[in-house]
């Protein structure tokens, strides 16, 4: 029996990995730049929505001690200010005054 051999010329080889290479390669760069394009979104979306809680906060916090700094004595305002750095994702607290001072 004749065994039938299928060879193939070294053109063919050549062309055959070129192509996959370049899709290999092709793969490599989209998911690289897909990755990016996501990792970029995600970290847009997290500032926005620390910066967004944080305005919130301030506001919440600057209506919250409106009275004290007006009329009550500092201890009530350091209390007041604890329950605001107790808060997650809060690093620090500073109330000024009109003239920019440290209260």
């Amino acid at each position: 029996m004749i065994k039938n051999k299928i060879s193939f010329n070294l053109s063919f080889k050549f062309v055959l990995i070129t192509i996959f290479l370049i899709v290999i390669l092709t793969s490599i760069v989209l998911s690289t730049a897909l990755s990016l394009f996501f990792i970029n979104a995600q970290s847009v979306l997290m500032k926005d929505s620390i910066e967004s809680k944080g305005k919130n906060l301030a506001k919440a916090f600057a209506s919250s001690i409106e009275f004290s700094v007006l009329s009550m004595p500092k201890e009530i305002l350091v209390y007041q200010t604890r329950g605001t750095i107790d808060q997650e994702d809060v690093l620090y607290c500073v109330v000024y005054d009109k003239n920019c001072d440290v209260l």
